[in-house]
């Protein structure tokens, strides 16, 4: 089955203790400052513990965060004025400002901010997915056993059901400016198309939790999942690229068939 939209996905957002912390300050509290727990996160979890690390750490201020997942950036907002101390902060080598999309200066005077760029990165392949199986029609019991009675009858006994997607992503290519375009744009034009795909693939073997856009005219519908598996690695912990030479396509680049496992929450 082939996808009739094109797709992407939205990683990067792992915190560590070198990008930890958000420093900022309060009219009555004064500088204070917010340090989120340390792992990987979705982009909507990412977002989400921005707003409980500044709740925890603020006296008089409660915080809520709004993404456009239009544009992925994120708008912080406060009950009362604040100031994000981007620059400034004792903490800034630490700062998980850059991950948000704060940029800038330091921001003042305002109970809300706006990010200057998108949160973290988006993979976009150039084509549509191949040999696509979508979450809805490939699920399968988690940690099942079937026991049959003395009487015949057949127990299951599972802890849910999980959910996973499957494709192919293909016709990825470092393109050199004077090449031409495909006719009639069916592969969309990159110039870091393969390296686009490789940066992907290494984030998605740490296993840390991504989301899946099926189709990029509706960034509201996606789908929280982790890289279950590849081809050469069935941990999904490993992958190893495969270039398309055979057919007659040198330096473009697919994975083959890797799947990904639905995260519920």
């Amino acid at each position: 089955m082939t996808i009739k939209t094109y797709s992407a996905w939205t990683y990067g957002h792992t915190i560590t203790d070198n990008n930890k912390f958000l420093e900022f300050e309060e009219a009555v509290s004064g500088v204070l400052i917010a340090e989120l727990n340390v792992g990987s996160y979705s982009l909507s979890g990412y977002v989400s513990e921005i707003a409980r690390a500044m709740n925890a750490a603020s006296l008089n201020v409660t915080y809520t965060t709004i993404l456009d997942r239009a544009t992925r950036k994120v708008t912080i907002n406060g009950t009362s004025t604040f100031s994000l101390l981007i620059n400034s902060a004792t903490t800034a080598p630490q700062s998980t400002y850059s991950l948000a999309g704060f940029n800038g200066a330091d921001l003042t005077g305002s109970a809300s901010y706006e990010g200057d760029s998108p949160s973290g990165s988006l993979f976009e392949p150039q084509f549509l997915l191949q040999d696509f199986v979508d979450f809805d029609i490939d699920q399968r019991a988690n940690n099942v056993t079937v026991n049959e009675t003395p009487s015949g009858i057949i127990e299951v006994i599972k802890y849910g059901d999980v959910n996973f997607m499957s494709c192919n992503i293909t016709l990825q290519k470092n393109q050199s400016p004077d090449e031409p375009r495909s006719k009639g744009n069916i592969i969309k034009y990159s110039q870091t198309g393969y390296t686009d795909l490789l940066n992907f693939v290494r984030y998605a073997v740490t296993k840390a939790p991504i989301e899946f856009i099926p189709d990029l005219d509706n960034p509201n519908s996606f789908t929280k999942c982790l890289l279950e598996s590849t081809p050469s690695e069935r941990t999904g912990t490993g992958f190893r690229l495969r270039e398309l030479y055979p057919q007659g396509l040198a330096d473009w680049f697919e994975t083959g068939t890797i799947v990904f496992r639905k995260i519920i929450g």
